[in-house]
């Protein structure tokens, strides 16, 4: 479910997508020192991905991710998501 206030991303494309709350809480995970207490790249997943284990939450997730890092999203707008 999307809101009116939550970004949205305009592609070249035309493509009109509103931010899920999924990317949010996403973003979120990512922080300074995320990689203490990390040994291995799959923990490092794991940990980022830990509050997502519903299906429709990582589905949502997943496309959303999908489409911003397409090539017709550029590094500005990219930028301006996250």
């Amino acid at each position: 479910m999307a809101f009116a206030s939550e970004p949205r991303i305009h592609g070249v494309t035309g493509i009109d997508m509103q931010q899920p709350p999924e990317f949010e809480k996403f973003s979120r995970q990512f922080y300074a020192g995320i990689l203490d207490g990390v040994e291995t790249e799959a923990e490092l997943i794991n940990s980022v991905l830990s509050p997502f284990s519903n299906p429709q939450q990582r589905a949502r997730l997943r496309s959303y991710l999908d489409e911003i890092t397409r090539d017709h999203v550029d590094d500005r707008e990219l930028q301006e998501i996250w």
